[in-house]
């Protein structure tokens, strides 16, 4: 695996496990809808890693690809995630995300030191924590919609400095 550059995971894979694939020198990854679980810091210091493609599918739990530095593109995050955080921090090269599922309730440090991300991705209702989430994400220029059951929002925009206007607080804050 560790010389391997683009990978399509096979259809028969349900599972890719705790650092399956952390290091490795991987470019590309296509995630088949078959898998439903991605074990803590898999694709972890992927640092070639630049596009992430999900089929489809519903993961269950928590996925980790933080510190691959030169990721550009991720099709999408698949339904029934649950845990994103820290899944893409310090990717500074990731310009833009997709939508944040439904399904998803931790968002802490999702996007810590993203620092060429420009859009803002959506918030979950379920979510009711956003610590560090955005930090050091420079070049965001607008803070995504914040909801009312957001109670903890500790260092989330700190040093976002490309921000137009500061973000609309809920009242729970």
């Amino acid at each position: 695996i560790m010389g391997c550059k683009n990978t399509i995971i096979p259809s028969s894979v349900e599972s890719i496990e705790r650092f399956a694939f952390s290091g490795s020198s991987l470019e590309q990854i296509t995630i088949p809808e078959t898998v439903l679980s991605i074990g803590d810091y898999a694709f972890d210091d992927c640092t070639n890693l630049n596009t992430i493609s999900f089929e489809g599918g519903k993961i269950e739990g928590r996925f980790d690809f933080s510190n691959c530095t030169s990721l550009e593109k991720v099709t999408n995050i698949p339904e029934g995630v649950t845990d994103i955080s820290s899944a893409f921090s310090y990717c500074e090269n990731i310009k833009e995300v997709p939508d944040i599922p439904a399904s998803v309730m931790n968002m802490d440090s999702t996007f810590y030191g993203c620092t060429s991300l420009i859009n803002t991705p959506n918030i979950p209702e379920d979510v009711t924590s956003l610590f560090e989430t955005f930090k050091n994400c420079e070049r965001l220029v607008e803070a995504p919609i914040l909801h009312e059951g957001i109670v903890n929002l500790s260092g989330t925009f700190s040093r976002c400095e490309a921000l137009a206007e500061a973000p609309k607080l809920p009242e729970t804050v």
